[in-house]
């Protein structure tokens, strides 16, 4: 209920209603644990006494206390907030001051007890539902923060994207604000790790806001605070709005459980995306493969059953420029709220089987659709958490990307997986195995846990496995930082091919490892925001990978179009990025000064813009910034020209082809 503690019975007596009311907002007010003071003034400019009338509301929009001040003519009041809103309770909260004169204007001024630090600002008037906060700065001297309130009665709410200067966005996150409710927020408590040592932040809401940034240092000695600016409806790239008109949805988390059935080689699954629109969309689609489009069993969004059979609920539709169909389903939904799709559907695979597994290829564009919905887009990023139920007597082991913990289950074996963060789906790995057939063996390497399963008949590869990463994963903290997966790696060695490369995983032969394990780092953490733009991990770690003196520079001639010869909204990539690919980074690595300058730009760049998904030109841009050295000409050169102009050093199939790294695994049928 709405709690009104009313100070001055003088409410709706001095105000005159006859002149235009203007309403001043001080976004946040706080005098929790006695940290923190809030003052604020008012000042009357005009030759007759003034009226202002105060409400204040706490942190979740309840109305905490209404006050009315006079003002003197040709002056005002001043004073901490206790002392103006005399029996505020709350703790936190905002306040909206109504006025009927237009000379007035206020300010408000906060400050750490502790320190003395403070920093005021004006009472702020103009509200929008497009706001930007200009600068954040996260760094060693500096960390930031933003308040920002609701001004009406009505629930907003709220989209807050966060980005970099280079123009790529590092995070978007949802909130839902109550009538005159707030949301108070240091950066790191929003948003995910890293975050880039200065960003903008755009703020996209359902109902009119306003607010302000704060940044503090030294040890909140000193203190700056920024009203938001109010800017013109967020516009789209082309490109942009292509992506969106084609991927619909922003996943943020993807429940699923599958029951695997051994003997039968049926799988049934169930799975619970957690979804909101993207910008201009209204009808949501998810990519599903082949086999588990003909076997839906059930489809409920937002409560409402579907049915897969029927036009008027479901249709399958396809893109100019992609090979990637998407069902779509024929409900308009809001671009503000959360929704959620169910569904449940099953395949059959052979009969005795003793392993189930992801079978990713990145090269083709095949992702994990074939186990759950999602949308296969490397830039997709959503937090998993799935279950897995293997229904056979057979003991099973499992290993997978994040926090994997076995379950007691009543029938079979079960275990979950959970990612902890948003990732993409297409980097999801799993592996289970009956442990007749396979070895499991886990230890520590460089203090990073390890587990390596293989075939009984190849236990061998397990200490080969061993003795690569003994030297690997070192070596690649030292160049380039921390092992990003906190949870470990998980691997399966096969006995030959190539590899694919997974979040904290790979499925891969020996001599594919080291290229699989750079790609936890470039690739799985570092991402390109499309299939065609994924050309550029590869190029990084073949040239990485292979070491000094294993490219030329790319010939002076060499064009071709690695990126522009695909859609963006295709699937797989260009395997040139493979050979060319190396030599237009050694190219960068001579120009920049060498071989350690280019591995430093690596560490760089993945120290401030992993999960952060980029493009080529994104690329570029933190490639300018980093060194004010821009190389457009030669991107554009390399990579966006027609084909018919490309140079004879350009190749169909680079060396790699020959055992690709990321080669289809061995068929099912060895596990048989």
């Amino acid at each position: 209920m709405k709690q009104f503690l009313c100070a001055f019975c003088l409410f709706g007596s001095i105000l005159s209603f006859s002149r235009e009311l203007k309403t001043l907002h001080l976004p946040h007010f706080t005098t929790k644990g006695g940290n923190w003071t809030t003052e604020f003034a008012l000042t009357n400019s005009s030759g007759e006494s003034r009226a202002a009338e105060i409400t204040a509301y706490d942190a979740e929009g309840d109305v905490n206390g209404t006050w009315s001040l006079s003002l003197p003519a040709m002056g005002g009041v001043q004073g901490s907030i206790e002392d103006l809103c005399p029996g505020l309770t709350a703790e936190t909260g905002s306040l909206s001051i109504r006025t009927d004169e237009p000379t007035i204007s206020g300010l408000m001024k906060f400050t750490y007890s502790s320190t003395g630090g403070s920093s005021s600002l004006p009472l702020i008037e103009e509200t929008s539902n497009y706001l930007v906060l200009p600068l954040l700065e996260n760094n060693a001297k500096w960390v930031s923060g933003f308040a920002f309130v609701n001004s009406t009665t009505q629930t907003s709410g709220l989209k807050l994207t966060l980005k970099s200067f280079e123009g790529i966005t590092v995070q978007t996150v949802y909130r839902e604000l109550a009538g005159h409710g707030k949301l108070v927020a240091m950066l790191d408590d929003l948003f995910n790790d890293p975050i880039p040592t200065h960003v903008f932040l755009e703020v996209e809401s359902e109902q009119p806001l306003t607010g302000f940034a704060l940044s503090f240092s030294d040890q909140n000695r000193q203190i700056v605070a920024v009203p938001a600016k109010v800017s013109p409806a967020f516009s789209q790239s082309a490109e942009k709005q292509l992506l969106n008109d084609t991927f619909r949805i922003d996943i943020q988390e993807i429940e699923a459980t599958l029951d695997f059935h051994p003997n039968s080689g049926l799988m049934e699954g169930r799975a619970v995306l957690s979804f909101y629109m993207l910008p201009g969309q209204t009808k949501a689609l998810v990519h599903l493969s082949e086999h588990l489009r003909n076997r839906i069993e059930s489809i409920r969004l937002n409560g409402e059953s579907l049915d897969d059979q029927n036009q008027n609920d479901v249709q399958l539709i396809y893109f100019d420029g992609s090979s990637q169909p998407g069902l779509e389903f024929q409900r308009e939904l809001s671009p503000w709220k959360k929704h959620e799709l169910v569904m449940t559907y099953e395949k059959n695979d052979q009969a005795g089987l003793v392993a189930f597994y992801t079978d990713v290829n990145d090269i083709y564009g095949v992702g994990n659709e074939t186990f759950w919905p999602t949308i296969n887009r490397p830039s997709e990023l959503a937090r998993h958490r799935l279950t897995f139920n293997v229904h056979d007597n057979q003991p099973y082991h499992f290993i997978g990307s994040g926090l994997v913990e076995e379950q007691n289950a009543t029938n079979g074996q079960s275990w979950t997986l959970d990612t902890e963060r948003p990732i993409a789906s297409y980097t999801v790995m799993f592996f289970l195995g009956a442990q007749d057939t396979f070895d499991l063996e886990s230890r520590i390497v460089n203090g990073i846990p390890v587990n390596i399963m293989t075939s009984l008949n190849h236990v061998q590869l397990t200490q080969e496995a061993f003795n690569i990463l003994e030297n690997w994963l070192p070596q690649l903290e030292e160049d380039l930082g921390p092992f990003p997966m906190p949870r470990g790696l998980s691997l399966f060695i096969t006995s030959g091919g190539g590899g694919m490369e997974y979040f904290g995983g790979s499925i891969t032969s020996n001599w594919a490892l080291q290229h699989e394990i750079f790609h936890m780092y470039y690739a799985c953490s570092t991402i390109a925001d499309t299939y065609r733009d994924s050309w550029w991990d590869e190029a990084i770690c073949v040239w990485y990978e292979e070491g000094p003196g294993a490219f030329d520079p790319i010939v002076d001639f060499y064009s071709s179009n690695i990126v522009s010869g695909r859609s963006p909204i295709d699937v797989g990539f260009d395997t040139r990025a493979y050979y060319e690919g190396g030599e237009m980074f050694e190219h960068l690595s001579r120009t920049m000064g060498g071989r350690e300058a280019l591995i430093a730009f690596l560490s760089y760049t993945w120290g401030n813009y992993r999960f952060s998904p980029f493009t080529t030109q994104d690329l570029l841009r933190i490639l300018k910034n980093y060194n004010q050295t821009d190389y457009f000409d030669e991107f554009q050169q390399w990579l966006y020209t027609d084909a018919n102009k490309a140079g004879k050093n350009a190749s169909v199939c680079p060396y790699h082809c020959v055992q690709l790294p990321e080669a289809a695994l061995l068929p099912r049928s060895e596990y048989r």
